[in-house]
This record gives structure tokens, sequence and C-alpha cells, in this order.
């Protein structure tokens, strides 16, 4: 159903702000999204593509170990004044 696509969508997303390759793996979902949304309550399966993308995200997600480097915030100087 749509709302169950939504709520995948919506958590892999935030992911992908720690793994930003993950972002390529989302478009079977976008697709899935757009058709879905014609019949919100029915049940609808998968493209085949749909499965890859969600494949490669289990075996990534089963890894356990995910990061996204924090760099530091940067100093910004006020404008000289002639």
């Amino acid at each position: 159903m749509l709302r169950d696509i939504q709520q995948l969508y919506d958590k892999l997303l935030h992911t992908c702000s720690a793994t930003p390759q993950g972002k390529a793996f989302l478009t079977g979902l976008e697709e899935m999204l757009g058709y879905c949304s014609t019949k919100p309550f029915l049940l609808h399966r998968a493209r085949d593509h749909v499965n890859k993308d969600l494949d490669w995200w289990s075996q990534f997600l089963q890894v356990g170990y995910m990061s996204q480097a924090i760099h530091p915030a940067t100093t910004i100087q006020p404008p000289l004044f002639l």
C-alpha cells in the first residue's frame, strides 16, 4: 500500500544523509510512489528493479556500520569596512 512505501522510502532517504551512495537505490521506490498514488489503498507488487534496490539496501544495512564525516564549522569573518 502507498503508506507502507512512503514510510520505507522516508526511512531510507533519511539514511542517505550518512550513506549518499544509497540515493541511487531509491529510484525504484520513487517510481512506485508515483504509480501507487493513483490507488493508495490497493496492494501493489514491486517490479524487478525495486526488488534489486531493496536487496542492495538489505545487504548494506546488514553490515551494521555506516558513517559520514562531520566537518568542523567554518568561521565567518565580518566584512571590513573602510
